[in-house]
């Protein structure tokens, strides 16, 4: 079996086994008050991808924006697999949350699904008016792929050098991010680990070999730990002692923030039942916490900032 096909099957099969634990009905029941307008087309560039928006109807005042991205190996995955997630960030939170499609798959390689996430997120500037969003808050968050395209948009509002290789360029401005999971340092990973699933990914990503990939123009702009500097966003990171698919990137990203003094919390999951993107299985202990941690940590970004003593008199 060839990698490309063995690894779609893996990531495909785990959104169908894991979209019930993932959406519990007790749990969505629970989160019914939240409204969803699905299905928006964001870009008459990319007529087949569109957007969610969750929200708590208000009578008055802006919706702070949690821009969520699934994830799936870079080769699967779908918007419809974090609709709990999506409500539940906008119930605990009382932010508007914009969940994206974008394309998966070898037949959609980088930089297009790049390209297509900052479109999303610029459709969500251009519309902040019609629905009520506050940009000066905009939370980019992910899972998984998901985490990997959260940094990647945090790290290309202040890399040109991203912003020309991609030539793309964000409208909103990234406050914060939340990243659980991801891979960041894609040079490292696809040279370390020769594993077929990871060869696979490779080729989901940039529908190329290993061997191709490495001469792409693209693939030093992969590595995005090398584009994060010191004025990334504030970041609660999440990650897993022993992630089955990104085992030490999570570390790694720790380390580069803490050095460059971004304000950076993070939360590591150390138990072998506690693996890749656990939170999103709402029944361990661990999750939970992480969980309530996360909704902490959107809602602490989001509070007014505290009234500045008034000047003394002159």
């Amino acid at each position: 079996m060839q990698g490309i096909n063995f690894t779609r099957i893996i990531f495909r099969s785990i959104d169908k086994l894991l979209d019930l634990p993932q959406n519990p009905a007790s749990l969505e029941k629970k989160l019914g008050d939240v409204r969803c307008e699905q299905n928006i087309v964001y870009s008459e560039k990319y007529p087949d991808m569109a957007l969610d928006l969750y929200y708590l109807p208000r009578e008055s005042g802006k919706y702070p924006v949690i821009f969520e991205i699934h994830g799936g190996g870079f080769s699967a995955g779908d918007k419809k697999y974090r609709r709990c997630l999506s409500r539940y960030y906008a119930k605990h939170t009382g932010a508007m949350v914009v969940t994206p499609n974008y394309g998966v798959g070898a037949e959609n390689p980088c930089p297009l699904p790049m390209q297509q996430l900052v479109a999303a997120a610029n459709w969500a500037a251009d519309n902040a008016d019609k629905y009520g969003m506050d940009l000066s808050r905009f939370v980019v968050t992910g899972d998984s792929a998901g985490a990997y395209y959260a940094c990647f948009l945090a790290a290309l509002q202040d890399s040109e050098y991203l912003q020309d290789l991609y030539e793309s360029k964000l409208k909103p401005t990234v406050t914060a991010a939340v990243l659980n999971c991801g891979v960041y340092n894609m040079r490292k990973k696809l040279a370390d680990d020769n594993r077929l699933i990871v060869r696979g990914i490779c080729r989901e990503l940039t529908g190329m070999s290993l061997e191709d990939a490495v001469k792409s123009p693209y693939f030093k702009g992969l590595s995005l730990t090398s584009h994060v500097t010191e004025k990334f966003p504030e970041t609660l990171l999440i990650y897993s002692e022993n992630d089955i698919f990104c085992q030490g990137q999570g570390e790694s990203l720790l380390r580069k923030l803490r050095r460059l003094r971004v304000p950076v919390r993070s939360i590591c999951a150390k138990s072998l039942l506690d693996n890749h993107t656990y939170s999103l299985i709402w029944v361990t202990a661990k999750a939970r916490q992480t969980n309530d941690k996360i909704i902490e940590f959107l809602n602490g970004h989001f509070a007014p900032s505290p009234a500045k003593d008034p000047e003394p008199p002159a």
